[in-house]
């Protein structure tokens, strides 16, 4: 602000005694006003130059707490849904047209996608926040380390497990938190419904079991799945390094005629890799057929024991049919259980390699009661001396001393002190 100097300047020429007295308190001159709103806007500027990381934590929480918000409005349209459809069949059945019923039927239905959306698009902040704290932290964590450990240490590795770390606890919190935790809550607040407001103890006691049974069978023949693809990719590998080593090796074959040899080996890899794939589909139906007699038993379970207490009296129609509503809405979310599965397995392991990785401690740390070193004057004549210093190379035999004399004045331009050094291994 060259203007405003200038100004300042001219007010002190003036013979303002207030401007000169107490820093600017002076408002009759234009130039003692134009000073002082001058390094007020100044300060102003530097104050909001810091503001950003405050202001994006913030924003950050307010989405967080925004997203849990919608999840919980999202489930609670879920759970008030099929009570509507059921007090509107029973409108039906006395005559009655349930316009009002029906249309805030559809409205909830429609909140039910609107607050999962939102709830996806308020959240993308905060995954996009959490993601950057722990990348610019294990970032730099990384550059604390020694030269020794990037010298043994494969970047890409080292970079890959990085990537797969940071994105691992978004799919945490994506499946277990936003998807996982949520349907098996829901289940149970049905269930408690099922007991208490429908008086239906048959009804609940199926619906919870089912739902154990479905997550239990999902989850072991997923890991059966697993294993088999890992021998499905092998398998895979295996066939095409097989193809390639002939083909590279072409002139060699022929000169031994051992094309036979090879159409062998290939066909070999090529069924091993198909009887893999079909163990693969053979699990995979497997598991859809098991899910979906799951679901019908639960489903017939719940209708008998529903239909029983219609005709005890306990249940009119309307909530019979509000009960099959909330058996189909049980297992709505859990279509992509055996993916979820995988895919959290799979985060937990990079969540553990990228912990490794933050566990490792710089080779030279300073000591717990070290304190900064502040010069705050440089006419003072402050040196920098070292001292029987010593070091090793990690894993060697011998130990290199260097005595060394040195003396650097820390208010020289330049390096103009004299050293010496001797080293002795």
């Amino acid at each position: 602000m060259p203007h405003t100097a200038a100004r300042a300047q001219r007010a002190v020429a003036l013979g303002c005694p207030a401007h000169g007295a107490s820093g600017g308190a002076c408002t009759r001159h234009f130039a003692c006003s134009y000073a002082r709103s001058g390094g007020r806007a100044r300060a102003r500027a530097r104050a909001f130059a810091r503001a950003p990381p405050y202001v994006a934590c913030y924003v950050a929480l307010l989405c967080m707490r925004c997203s849990f918000a919608f999840l919980g409005l999202s489930h609670v349209c879920n759970l008030v849904a099929p009570a509507l459809l059921g007090s509107a069949m029973d409108a039906l059945l006395r005559g009655v047209l349930p316009v009002s019923q029906l249309v805030i039927f559809g409205v909830l239905r429609f909140g039910v996608a609107a607050f999962d959306q939102l709830q996806r698009l308020v959240y993308l902040r905060v995954k996009q926040v959490a993601a950057h704290e722990i990348a610019v932290s294990t970032f730099g964590h990384l550059h604390s380390l020694s030269l020794f450990w990037h010298i043994n240490k494969r970047s890409g590795v080292v970079l890959r497990a990085l990537d797969r770390g940071i994105n691992s606890a978004a799919v945490v919190v994506d499946n277990l938190f936003l998807r996982l935790g949520p349907a098996i809550i829901e289940t149970i607040v049905i269930s408690v419904l099922f007991a208490v407001k429908y008086s239906s103890a048959g009804s609940s006691v199926a619906i919870a079991l089912s739902f154990l049974a479905y997550c239990v069978a999902t989850m072991a023949i997923t890991n059966v799945r697993t294993k088999q693809r890992k021998v499905m990719n092998s398998a895979d590998n295996e066939a095409n390094q097989v193809a390639v080593d002939a083909l590279t090796a072409f002139e060699t074959i022929k000169v031994f005629s051992a094309e036979e040899f090879e159409l062998k080996r290939y066909s070999v890899a090529i069924k091993k890799q198909q009887a893999a794939m079909r163990d693969q589909q053979t699990s995979y139906i497997a598991l859809q057929l098991t899910q979906s007699l799951i679901i019908r038993v639960a489903t017939v379970l719940v209708l008998i024991f529903s239909a029983m207490d219609v005709l005890a009296g306990k249940l009119s129609p309307g909530s019979y049919l509000s009960l099959y509503s909330y058996t189909l809405q049980v297992f709505e979310p859990l279509s992509w259980l055996g993916a979820m599965y995988t895919m959290l397995a799979q985060a937990y392991v990079d969540m553990q390699n990228l912990g490794e990785i933050m566990m490792e401690q710089p080779d030279i740390q300073d000591a717990a009661d070290a304190q900064p070193l502040r010069l705050e004057n440089r006419a003072l004549g402050a040196t920098i001396e070292f001292r029987n210093v010593s070091f090793t190379y990690p894993k060697a035999s011998n130990k290199l001393e260097a005595s060394m004399a040195a003396s650097v004045s820390a208010a020289s331009a330049n390096s103009s002190g004299q050293w010496g050094a001797r080293l002795r291994t």
